[in-house]
């Protein structure tokens, strides 16, 4: 990297020469949070076409096996008393989840990082974090927030997982799986329920949702380095009271809970964040219970009622194949591994 640009060669060598490199015995989290959005990813179409490859074919079924797939593993949100996952797996079928051995109540939040995913806050215990092994498959109970915690986000960035804000509070906590305590290191300043977090390389944004119950367009930044909260020029595109997004770095792609689709671009360049408008369009309201994947050009849509698929190019619903989910409720978002 440092010599393309030191050297500035064509965008056609560019491209041989990182058809050339190893990228898939490269860190992942370099991967994403330092090479997918340097100037050389961004300035280059057809480099993003091969990192977005590798990260997607380098990533390991949860099974003993050691072949790749190219699909990623998606873990839906729920709630039913203690059963609050489910596994679609890489082949497209089914797994249930162990219970809980909490009811964090419905209003709780996950995140992911590397093979484990961390559950944080909710209606009936606002203190409460789980963690699901998803190799292990087993569960385990974690130390209590400082604050509850309820229809906020949670999110990784450098290796600590961040739990923000919520409808009682816009305190922001913070823990890394060494750690035993979660320290509160900030304030959104806002009590923001339903918003979608983005991390960027060592900042966290926060888009849209509710703040102090009023659908917003807001984007708020958190710095996991300096802990300072500012407030993005830029707003998004729709205003939305419940907001879910699937994320493949620089693109995002969001819906919220009137059916409104969309595409954008986020960047940090210099330490300067920057989102840019690729795509709106419409779609089917799911009121405020579904989450999204984006796969192949199309999302993917997750809900009560099994999954629904938006082709983003040609802007429309198409049929979907897709087998239903042994467990049926409402989702509350997803997750993908």
């Amino acid at each position: 990297m440092q010599w393309i640009e030191h050297n500035n060669p064509e965008q056609e060598d560019v491209q041989s020469i990182l058809k050339n490199v190893r990228l898939d015995i490269v860190d992942r989290h370099f991967l994403v949070n330092e090479v997918a959005i340097s100037n050389i990813a961004l300035e280059n179409s057809a480099v993003r076409e091969i990192i977005q490859h590798v990260l997607c074919s380098a990533l390991p079924q949860l099974t003993s096996t050691t072949r790749f797939v190219a699909n990623r593993s998606v873990f839906i949100l729920h709630h039913t008393d203690k059963l609050l996952l489910s596994w679609f797996t890489p082949e497209d079928k089914w797994e249930d989840v162990p219970p809980a051995p909490v009811d964090p109540g419905s209003g709780y939040s996950a995140a992911s990082l590397d093979d484990k995913i961390y559950i944080t806050g909710g209606f009936k215990q606002g203190k409460c974090t789980l963690g699901y092994d998803t190799i292990r498959k087993v569960w385990n109970v974690g130390t209590d927030l400082n604050h509850e915690h309820c229809y906020h986000c949670t999110a990784t960035a450098s290796s600590t997982v961040h739990v923000i804000s919520g409808d009682d509070t816009g305190t922001i906590e913070e823990k890394s799986d060494s750690e035993e305590q979660w320290q509160v290191v900030g304030d959104l300043g806002l009590n923001r329920l339903l918003a979608f977090p983005v991390t960027v390389g060592e900042n966290i944004l926060v888009m849209g949702g509710q703040i102090n119950y009023v659908p917003s367009d807001c984007i708020q930044c958190f710095n996991t380095t300096t802990r300072a909260v500012t407030k993005l020029d830029i707003k998004l595109p729709c205003t939305s009271s419940t907001l879910r997004g699937s994320v493949h770095p620089p693109d995002v792609y969001l819906i919220d809970n009137d059916g409104n689709v969309m595409h954008i671009h986020v960047t940090d360049r210099n330490g300067k964040i920057q989102v840019e408008n690729k795509l709106t369009a419409k779609w089917k309201s799911f009121g405020h219970r579904f989450g999204i994947v984006h796969r192949h050009g199309k999302l993917l849509c997750f809900s009560k009622d099994g999954i629904m698929k938006f082709n983003l190019a040609e802007r429309i619903e198409e049929k979907s194949t897709f087998s239903k989910p042994s467990r049926r409720g409402d989702v509350f978002g997803v997750l993908t591994i």
